[in-house]
């Protein structure tokens, strides 16, 4: 279990807290488009009713109230307190991957960054290979051809491809 995202109320709170709309304001000066997964928007994978990332961060600091993690000594960072993924104390820290740093990138992951510090996660934004498996979020963008293959591109997540190594592309075990 791991002791931030072993709890579906923190993952829900990520989710809730990540305000996409302020991501592609200023991380891509308003030229972006939120979706609800990487099928593009249009083709038929997409699922047009699960709506996109609804951006609350009352709700998202409420649920992480309630799954135990508070801001105690009030200095920004919540600490588990009753949380129950985490030893009693135990910091809200999450590392950041950003694979392949780039400027467009580099503003998204600052953007996130600065989400979840609100939110009050301590984040550390580390560059590595995404294939390390060795973090706990991943800001990551795909490209994809046209005519689009949604087929091609959800292999990717295939279980068979969940392999530390660099060439296999489930480096996120989804």
């Amino acid at each position: 279990i791991h002791p931030v995202f072993g709890d579906s109320r923190v993952r829900e709170a990520v989710s809730l807290g990540v305000n996409v709309d302020e991501m592609i304001e200023l991380a891509w000066f308003g030229y972006g488009t939120p979706v609800n997964s990487l099928a593009v928007p249009g083709t038929w994978y997409e699922n047009a009713e699960i709506g996109t990332n609804t951006y609350d961060d009352d709700r998202a600091r409420q649920l992480l109230n309630e799954a135990g993690w508070r801001d105690t000594n009030n200095n920004g960072v919540r600490e588990c307190r009753t949380c129950e993924t985490a030893p009693e104390g135990t910091l809200l820290r999450v590392r950041l991957l950003n694979p392949n740093e780039n400027v467009r990138r580099n503003a998204v992951v600052f953007v996130v960054a600065q989400q979840l510090r609100r939110l009050g996660f301590e984040v550390e934004v580390i560059g590595a290979s995404p294939n390390s498996q060795d973090y706990d979020m991943a800001v990551v963008f795909y490209t994809v051809g046209y005519p689009y293959d949604p087929e091609r591109t959800f292999a990717t997540f295939a279980t068979e491809r969940d392999l530390p190594n660099e060439f296999d592309s489930n480096f996120t075990s989804y």
